[in-house]
């Protein structure tokens, strides 16, 4: 009967709801009803393709384009119609699902908020015209996996004397990420985390109610009316317009899905704590060579660096201490110079003394690999080959050796 469709489509739509975790009782009846509304909608529509394309033996689509253009205040309705549905969708995920939290973090610290982690990289301060801009860079993961890094920010006009926000924004077809830069100090950031689930249905059916309108609205072509010339040009004038607003309508989404506002991809992102450790392979100033994985069954702390960085010269020291103490006990400790010239390296290693193995980084090839921001990072790889530690920042000598002897069993 004409009525599964519509049945078919609200189970549809509440199932894909329910699996995607929105089990609200409310909100699953909203879902079902927006389903079965669509449903009859596109049961219609198929059927008349279906007949037409019977009828007249010409494929699918180009029954659509010929009934599309006989009737556009009907197929214009219809989409009109879809357009209204999506917005619905956008409504119950954004007054039912709504999300909110605000977050101290300290350099180089990590937090799990509403199914994200989130890990503080650095704050950055430059000027910018007429104002001061202070960014602060977070590593963004979903599941472990990297999707980007957010960049909200805070901009300080000196003539008016006013600070404006521009949060950053990763948009997607289930919920849009907003991260807010309230506030900061020397030590630590304060951070406004907004998700908005489904939002981007409502930019969706806006276009779609959009579109609808333009083809309602667009004179209908019937063949009595023009010459076959004349029928020739309006069909071309249509498929130009029809290419164009299908631009117009992708710009839109490109514009509205893309990358994200405040958002800069990295090629990966660093390994959390708990992930395997990217394998390296290093070539060691001395010539010889040194692989990650053919130090599995020890604990290797590795250590990116560069000669001219100073926070790199502060925690030098301590590195060279603590491997003094540790070599012994089956550590092994690994420098990797990143963007360095190697005769710059090798002062550095000569200025503190350092007797624990280092590598030049060819080509970013590694840093590239653990989703290396700055200098300098450092990473703690269990006897297991995973991440049990990460540093972003210089670390100190008791930190260091604390998780160590933690993961010796001390």
């Amino acid at each position: 009967g004409r009525g599964w469709p519509a049945l078919a489509g609200g189970v549809l739509v509440t199932v894909v709801a329910a699996l995607a975790g929105f089990t609200g009782g409310v909100s699953l009846v909203g879902f079902a009803l927006v389903g079965l509304a669509g449903g009859t909608a596109i049961a219609e529509t198929g059927r008349a393709i279906v007949a037409r394309s019977r009828r007249a033996e010409e494929s699918p689509l180009r029954s659509l384009w010929h009934l599309v253009g006989r009737n556009r205040r009907r197929y214009g309705g219809y989409l009109v119609h879809m357009g209204i549905l999506l917005i619905g969708l956008g409504v119950i995920g954004t007054r039912m699902y709504p999300f909110e939290a605000e977050l101290v973090l300290s350099p180089g610290k990590s937090v799990e908020v509403g199914g994200y982690t989130l890990v503080f990289e650095d704050l950055r301060q430059e000027p910018a015209g007429d104002h001061f801009s202070t960014w602060a860079s977070f590593a963004t993961y979903r599941d472990g996996a990297y999707l980007t890094t957010m960049m909200p920010r805070l901009d300080w006009y000196g003539g008016s004397e006013q600070t404006v926000g521009v949060p950053a924004l990763r948009a997607g077809l289930r919920e849009d990420l907003y991260l807010v830069l309230a506030g900061y100090t020397q030590d630590s950031v304060t951070l406004k985390v907004f998700i908005n689930p489904l939002a981007s249905f409502l930019w969706l059916g806006g276009l779609v109610f959009l579109a609808g309108g333009v083809v309602a609205v667009w004179p209908s072509v019937g063949p009595a009316r023009f010459s076959v010339p004349q029928a020739r040009r309006r069909a071309v004038r249509d498929g130009v317009a029809l290419l164009l607003g299908s631009l117009m309508l992708i710009a839109a989404g490109v514009a509205m899905w893309g990358p994200g506002h405040g958002a800069a991809a990295q090629p990966v992102g660093r390994p959390l704590p708990g992930q395997p450790a990217p394998d390296l392979t290093l070539t060691l100033l001395d010539g010889s060579t040194l692989s990650l994985s053919e130090l599995r069954g020890q604990v290797v702390v590795v250590n990116f660096l560069r000669s001219d960085c100073p926070p790199c010269a502060e925690e030098a020291p301590g590195f060279q201490t603590v491997w003094e103490g540790v070599q012994e006990r089956g550590v092994v400790f690994v420098g990797i110079a990143y963007r360095d010239q190697e005769a710059a390296v090798r002062q550095f290693i000569d200025q503190f003394g350092l007797t624990y193995p280092v590598g030049m980084d060819g080509g970013d090839r590694i840093a590239t690999a653990y989703g290396i921001t700055g200098v300098p990072e450092t990473f703690i790889v269990d006897p297991e080959g995973r991440v049990a530690y990460v540093h972003i920042g210089p670390v100190g000598a008791e930190t260091l050796a604390e998780e160590l002897d933690a993961l010796l069993g001390r």
